[in-house]
Parts: structure tokens; C-alpha cells; sequence
């Protein structure tokens, strides 16, 4: 999930850009969650190489590809929906983002820095289920180191590898599990 703030060009000018793992300086804010436990082939996250001008933002999320988007059901198919956190964290920071930028938005979750509290805590207590997801998947299961398989730029990397000054925060996908509110605060 990404969401990105431009000038100039259209919304599929921009979206080419980002299928082409670069993003030009029109793009002046670039913020993505990319879900951890994925492991299916043809699902590798991209984390474009972009500009210096832009402001990147990459957070890591618990769970597979279908979690971020909203789906809480363990096999991120169907079943109980019990790992519906990812999904409203995701959801209310596309809509911060997207309420900063001008966009009128109707329905939003508006989550109080306490209820993200709530859930980055309650994430934290279920993450072996999390990781029992890293061997259900869509396609036939890849990974690199042991970890998740990303695209930087033109490089196949491991998930944890993206990270440094050029992210904010700088532990970019580094960390384990977000701890606190504060972690979003360049965002929300």
C-alpha cells in the first residue's frame, strides 16, 4: 500500500513511474507499508529509487499482502477476520496522508493516538500467528536470506536491507515490530 503526493504529471504518469521502481522529482512524498509475512512468488515488494527531493517514508506491517488492504482473515483469504489491525493502521494513515494533501475524504477511521497504541500492542501479542503466515501463500513461496524478497531499484534484496538515511525514519524496514505512535509521527 502507497500512497504519493506529486506535481505535475497525472496519477498514471506516476503510477508507470512507480511500476518502473523510479520516481522523478515531481514526486514530493512517497509513503508505503509493506507487508513482512508475504512470501508468494510474483508478489515481491518494489521500494523505488527516487529523487532526493523526496520526502520517503517506508514503515513494515505484520502479515501478507491481502492483510494490508483490509483482509483479517488468517490466510489472508477467508475465514475469521482475526488479524484486522495492519489493515486499519494502513487504512488511517493513507487517509492522514491523503487529508494533508487536500483530499476530501467521507468515512474516515480518524484513530486517536491511543487506539494506534492499542493496535501496534495488540500486533505485537499475536506476531506468531503473523509469522505462520509466511507459509501460506498465493503462488509457489520465495525468499531471500529467510526473509521477504524486495525490489530496490534494479537489485533483489532482503525485506530488513531497506533502510538508512535516505528513509523516514531511517530504520526504514529494519525493525521487527513498531512500538509506538511515534514511530508515524513524519506522517499523522
Amino acid at each position: 500500500m502507497c500512497v504519493l503526493r506529486w506535481h505535475g504529471n497525472t496519477l498514471h504518469q506516476v503510477l508507470h513511474l512507480v511500476l518502473e521502481t523510479a520516481l522523478g522529482s515531481n514526486v514530493k512524498e512517497y509513503v508505503a507499508f509493506y507487508a513482512r509475512d508475504e512470501r508468494s512468488l510474483g508478489f515481491a515488494c518494489v521500494v523505488p529509487e527516487c529523487d532526493k527531493t523526496t520526502q520517503v517514508h517506508i514503515y513494515p506491517m505484520p502479515g501478507r499482502h491481502a492483510t494490508l488492504v483490509g483482509n483479517a482473515a488468517a490466510n489472508g483469504n477467508e475465514g475469521a477476520k482475526v488479524y484486522a489491525e495492519p489493515g486499519q493502521l494502513v487504512r488511517h494513515f493513507a487517509e492522514t496522508c491523503l487529508t494533508r494533501w487536500g483530499v476530501r475524504l467521507e468515512k474516515k477511521l480518524n484513530l486517536t493516538p491511543e487506539q494506534i497504541e492499542e493496535r501496534l500492542a495488540t500486533i505485537k501479542n499475536d506476531l506468531g500467528g503473523y509469522m505462520k503466515m509466511r507459509s501460506t501463500v498465493y503462488t509457489t513461496s520465495t525468499q531471500t536470506a529467510g526473509e521477504r524478497s524486495i525490489t530496490k531499484g534494479s537489485k533483489d534484496i532482503k525485506f530488513t536491507a531497506a533502510k538508512g538515511a535516505d528513509y523516514i525514519p531511517e530504520p526504514g524496514l529494519s525493525i521487527e515490530h513498531i512500538l509506538s505512535n511515534d514511530h508515524f509521527k513524519e506522517i499523522g
